[in-house]
């Protein structure tokens, strides 16, 4: 495993806090699948107890963790929706139709594309199975949450939203389907 993480990443950086981790232990199984967008110190620390996808659009950070399966997706021009007519660049949709099709995984993480490219993810969430936890890493964000906000009352499950800080200004917040109620009180 590589140890050389590139500059500004790591507990105080951009990556997830270990708090953040250990939400994602309470719901997953070790050897489970995390479907990751955006790799980095984060994808170091998954790959040491689960199977790891991760979608990156910057080639320094590719293979930074070689136990993952690294999908390259570089940033493309696309169309705004119209809840989010300022994110017009995501990660190219077309290479994410063919790589994602059949992939099975167990939880989403979305921590990329940086800053507010994030949002895409609302524009393409057909691509996604959606009946799997979400965690999205700097709901701080505004877009980010009225994104969170669009997607939970999109989804057919009634699903609750958990936001938690870390210590830092920084939050997190996590999308729970219907189906994994049971794991509520072990999360808030």
């Amino acid at each position: 495993m590589s140890s050389k993480l590139p500059k500004g990443s790591g507990e105080r950086g951009w990556s997830l806090s270990w708090y953040d981790l250990k939400k994602i232990d309470i719901i997953l199984q070790e050897g489970n699948t995390i479907l990751e967008l955006g790799s980095g110190a984060s994808t170091v620390e998954l790959v040491k107890k689960y199977k790891v996808i991760t979608v990156e659009s910057n080639e320094k950070w590719l293979n930074l963790a070689p136990e993952a399966k690294y999908i390259y997706a570089p940033i493309k021009p696309v169309k705004p929706t119209k809840q989010f007519d300022f994110c017009n660049e995501w990660y190219d949709p077309e290479i994410l139709k063919i790589e994602l099709k059949n992939l099975n995984y167990d939880l989403i993480l979305i921590d990329g594309p940086p800053s507010f490219r994030r949002v895409g993810f609302w524009k393409y969430k057909d691509l996604f199975n959606l009946d799997v936890p979400l965690v999205f890493d700097d709901s701080h964000r505004h877009y980010i949450w009225q994104m969170i906000n669009f997607l939970a009352r999109a989804t057919d499950n009634n699903t609750p939203v958990i936001t938690y800080h870390c210590n830092t200004a920084k939050a997190c917040s996590i999308l729970l389907p219907k189906t994994y109620n049971n794991f509520l009180g072990k999360l808030v």
